[in-house]
């Protein structure tokens, strides 16, 4: 898939670090990536939560051609409009479900933080607060609605990651059903720098005692 989605990204200066990786180095974030593609079968479900432009996605759907379905959420309008054009140039528009929308505990909206770059937007209540900061208000959705609204992935395995820039917690309540159900081969998410917060520290430490009580076992990534 690299080429083609190249192609489409390097009109954005903005996308100058993401093809450096692509080209130059292993990947981004390649530890990521690995673990999606060794867990990742024919039939499954990835759930990208957090896709950004859609690295992730169109990387396991290309170890898997036809063979594998997407639900790809993103909340920003611009990130959203370079994940269409990866998928469309890569051909995966059948296989891919683009859902322009933040994942948390449940539906509504939200004001979305602009950061400085295409990565780092957040729903956090005083994210980035200073007179500067540009907000969007962005439709919120939940990972059990959305499989609700699309029982043709009924009873399939499932793979999720999440980034959402310390609303992970947020995005588990909304997917109690989800991982409840033992359909999740694997839930792979980041623990960043909000968790510092005491509030956040809680909240997280909490989500994951509640995986741990349903079964789910907890490993860190080396980086």
């Amino acid at each position: 898939f690299v080429m083609p989605i190249l192609a489409s990204m390097m009109a954005d200066p903005g996308i100058n670090v993401l093809t450096r990786h692509e080209t130059m180095h292993d990947g981004f974030e390649r530890v990521t990536r690995d673990i999606i593609d060794t867990h990742l079968r024919p039939g499954d479900v990835f759930i990208d939560i957090g896709s950004h432009w859609g690295l992730m996605t169109l990387s396991a759907l290309s170890g898997l051609p036809g063979q594998a379905d997407a639900i790809a959420i993103e909340p920003h309008p611009l990130n959203v409009q370079q994940l269409m054009r990866g998928v469309a140039l890569n051909g995966l528009h059948r296989w891919v479900d683009i859902v322009p929308a933040a994942a948390g505990a449940a539906g509504g909206t939200a004001r979305l933080a602009l950061s400085g770059s295409t990565m780092g937007h957040s729903l956090l209540e005083g994210a980035m607060k200073t007179p500067a900061t540009v907000h969007l208000r962005v439709p919120i959705v939940t990972v059990d609605g959305l499989l609700a609204e699309r029982p043709d992935l009924g009873g399939r395995r499932l793979v999720i990651k999440v980034d959402v820039e310390g609303l992970e917690p947020d995005v588990f309540s909304g997917a109690r059903q989800t991982l409840e159900s033992g359909r999740v081969a694997l839930l792979i998410w980041e623990r960043g720098q909000e968790y510092r917060d005491p509030a956040r520290y809680r909240a997280v430490n909490l989500a994951m005692d509640w995986l741990s009580a349903i079964g789910f076992r907890h490993y860190a990534l080396p980086y």
